[in-house]
Formats: C-alpha cells, structure tokens, sequence
C-alpha cells in the first residue's frame, strides 16, 4: 500500500523548518523528498507527522497554518494519484521530486533548450546498462548534427520527420572529404524509439509542454527468420584443429556460449563462483535486471565442464579469459570459418530491405551461440517454459517467440509420422 509521511528538516531559521515527505509502496519504492514547504517549527507534531492547532479562533496565525494544512494535504492527495495512475513510474527518487515538481508549476517550467539536451539528464536518472547509456548519447550526438536545432519546448510531429530524413542519409565531413552514411530502417526504428523515451520521460515531468509522439508512429522493425548452428556444427567448432592458441580459446568461450545460450553481457560477468557446486551455471539476467529480477540456472553437460575445468587457472575471478566484445566477434567469424562451418542461410539485409543468402560464418557473432542454444533446446523439449528458464527470456518476449519457431526438421518429423504412425498425430 502507498503511503506519504511528513517529518520537519533539522535545518531551520527564523523558528521555521522545511517538510520533508516520504513516499514507500512496498519494500523497494522507499523515496524521500524535500517539499519547499516551510511551517512554525512550534506549531509541528512530530508524532503524528502534521501541523497541530486550535481552530476555535480565526486569527492570521490559524489562518496561515490552515493554508499550509491544506497544501500539505493536496500534495499528499497527488502524489498517491500521481503513483496510481501509473505506479510503474516511481522506479527512482527524481520521480518523487517531479511530483513535487509538477504540485508547485501544474503548467510546468519549460526550458527553451536544444531536445538533445534533455539525454544526459535522462540518462543521469534513468536505470539503464552501461551499454544503453551510450547507445542514447550516439542519439545526441545525432540530434547535435541535425542542420537546424529541434528545441524541446516546441518539438513537433514535423521535427520528428525531419530527424527520421536526417537518420536515413546523412552527410559526413572527414579528412576533407564527404561521406553518405545511409541508415536502416530497423536502425532509424531504433533511434527514434529512444528519442521517443526521453520526450515521454520529459513531458511527465513537465519540461516540455505535449508528448510531441502522441499519434506518431514509428516505423516497424524488420527482422528475417533466426539463424542458429544446428547440434553438429556446434561440435564440429568444438573439434576443429587448426586454430591458433589465441583463437583456440575464444572458440572455447564460444562453445560454452553455445552450451548455456546466455547473452555476451551475463557471458562477460560469469565469475568462478557463477559455477555452482552441483553442476549449474548461475546467473541474474542482467538485461532484465531493471525491471524483474530473473535468476537463471543452466546444468553444465560433459562438454561445457570440461572448458570450465580447462580456464580454471587463467583468472582469478573471471570464469574465462575474455577480450573485447569486438575482437570476440570477429574471433567467432574466423573459427567458424576455419572450421568449414559456411553454410549458406537466407537473411534479412536491413541496409537494403531484402531478404538476402549469406555464409553464416560471415554473420556469426555472439548472439549466435545464444540463438543456437535457444533453438536447439526449444527443438529439444518443445517446451516455451522449460527453454525460457534457461535463457533468462521475460514473459511474453517478443525475441523468445522467433526462437520457438517451427523448422525444417520438425515437419519433417511431423510428415513422416503422418506416414507411418498416423495415431501419434493428435486430432
């Protein structure tokens, strides 16, 4: 249940104290705000939390401490409305402070300043990896070489398109020379998603005057069907040869990806300690981290033990010798490809909307291992539950769905047995 508390600042002056209030909902919204609200330090019961007076004689003094009462009382009445409306808001202290906020300025106080402004006090209070805090600061950085500066406070559905004409063709200078970079549709979808985050965080906070997205559509992101190595390709990585020793370990690294299907983000922080006793990998998602605390457990077979024995003295903590996320990547392409693993599979080119055929060894990355494991488990089991337990997937993701998808060998399974076992097939 939500509550507000008051309690008076020790700081006072002139025999008066500022409110401070106190918003919980539970164990893990506990926010204290100060409430510009100063009262007679004399006149304030600290047991009851309010302003204690007689009101059997109207004077200046009652009537003063009535206002103040009733100014306390409607910040209490909006900050609990505030909360109900949507209580998915308060995830930080600069929500209660934005309430207080909002109960002195209802019209708002906005600020004739550049939208691209309002990313770095986003990003300071918003909840976000370390990895999408940069991938908002490249949305400034955009916004800052737009020919023609968007001001937050008059934004428009027009600004929007005429950023989204920027994202698809834009025009570098570099060592003396211009350069086209042309974006995808699924990368503009993208950065105009996290401009849409900021302009929403913005209005509900009254900074800027309307949600200029309100009736915008962005464009939909296009993605082609999930390509995944089958269990041999997997193995056969596993057991190629002629590899150097460098990359003879971020095969390894790969491999045991493939054998548990986290994302590179929990993959970097496994400790030693993330090894369990009986066997398991254990881990917090972090990607999900923000909103549910997902724990999830993986059993190690025979094959991922082994590699986990085998690094067991290369570091202190880290489960593996890890490298940048980029040379990791590219470490992939080549052991694949050193491994024969080059099957052609059909994919979606964003750059140019078309569905195009690829050697999977020049689109491997580490998402590979995460997709190969999903996959192949969910071809394993048929079970959504029992393969999301172990990929760490929130509810109802979207991702999860395309991994759970139906493949060629599974109707193929399903035809043979409309052949030969025809009482197998429910009806």
């Amino acid at each position: 249940m939500a509550t507000v508390r008051y309690s008076l600042s020790k700081i006072q002056q002139a025999g008066r104290a500022e409110v401070r209030l106190r918003f919980t909902a539970g164990r893990s919204v506990d926010f204290q705000a100060m409430t510009r609200i100063f009262v007679p330090v004399s006149r304030w019961d600290a047991a009851t939390g309010s302003l204690s007076f007689s009101t059997r004689f109207v004077n200046a003094e009652t009537a003063e401490l009535q206002a103040l009462r009733i100014k306390l009382d409607e910040l209490q009445k909006q900050v609990l409305d505030t909360y109900m409306r949507d209580p998915s808001q308060a995830v930080s202290v600069e929500w209660l402070r934005a309430c207080v906020e909002n109960y002195h300025h209802p019209q708002g106080v906005f600020e004739h300043i550049p939208v691209a402004d309002l990313f770095p006090r986003y990003v300071a209070i918003a909840s976000l990896s370390d990895g999408t805090q940069r991938h908002y600061k490249v949305v400034q950085g955009m916004l800052e070489r737009m020919p023609h500066t968007i001001y937050a406070d008059q934004m428009t559905a027009d600004d929007i398109d005429d950023f989204q004409q920027f994202l698809r063709v834009e025009v570098v200078e570099r060592n003396g020379k211009r350069k086209l970079i042309e974006r995808s549709r699924n990368t503009i979808s993208s950065k105009l998603k996290k401009l849409r985050a900021v302009c929403l965080w913005a209005y509900r906070r009254r900074l800027i005057p309307h949600n200029p997205f309100d009736g915008y559509t962005i464009p939909g992101e296009v993605y082609g069907s999930v390509v995944a190595l089958t269990i041999e390709e997997r193995d056969a990585v596993a057991a190629a040869q002629n590899l150097s020793p460098a990359l003879a370990v971020q095969r390894d690294i790969f491999v045991f990806q493939c054998h548990v299907g986290c994302r590179i983000s929990d993959l970097y922080a496994l400790t030693h300690d993330s090894v369990t006793p009986d066997g398991f990998v254990e881990y917090v998602a972090r990607k999900t981290k923000r909103t549910k605390q997902i724990s999830v457990r993986v059993p190690l077979d025979d094959d991922a033990l082994q590699i986990v024995e085998r690094y067991k003295d290369a570091d202190p903590v880290r489960l593996f010798p890890f490298i940048s996320s980029d040379k990791y990547n590219d470490s992939i392409k080549k052991v694949l490809r050193l491994a024969g693993i080059d099957r052609q599979v059909l994919v979606y080119d964003s750059a140019h909307d078309a569905h195009v055929h690829k050697s999977i060894c020049d689109i491997a990355a580490s998402h590979l291992a995460r997709r190969t494991f999903s996959c192949n488990m969910f071809k394993a089991t048929l079970s959504e539950r029992i393969t999301a337990s172990m990929t760490g997937h929130a509810a109802n993701s979207r991702a999860f769905a395309r991994y759970s998808s139906v493949d060629d060998d599974m109707k193929r399974a399903a035809i043979s047995k409309t052949r030969h076992n025809p009482d197998e097939i429910p009806t």
